[in-house]
């Protein structure tokens, strides 16, 4: 094998990889925000429409029922422990 069939391959990388750019790519690369086709979004558009015109409707009707059939439960009264007000010394002002 001579030197020069060893470091054609070589060669050519160098050459490939120094005509791509610094990016390592001859097309100038678009980043997608979300990744997907037209058609996917307006599928997902329609998908999150419908649950959301299915569930606030779910979502008011449950708290007007818990609302409606809430009770106030009354606190036990307390005991007046003498020993849990004891203030034996002065306040500072």
């Amino acid at each position: 094998m001579s030197a020069r069939s060893a470091i054609a391959p070589l060669k050519r990388a160098f050459q490939q990889a120094a005509s791509k750019g610094p990016m390592g790519s001859t097309r100038q690369q678009v980043r997608g925000m979300s990744g997907g086709s037209i058609e996917e979004e307006i599928a997902e558009y329609k998908k999150w429409r419908v649950i959301t015109y299915a569930c606030v409707p779910g979502c008011i009707a449950y708290g007007a029922y818990t609302f409606s059939n809430a009770e106030h439960g009354h606190a036990h009264e307390k005991i007046p422990f003498e020993y849990l007000k004891i203030r034996n010394k002065r306040f500072p002002w």
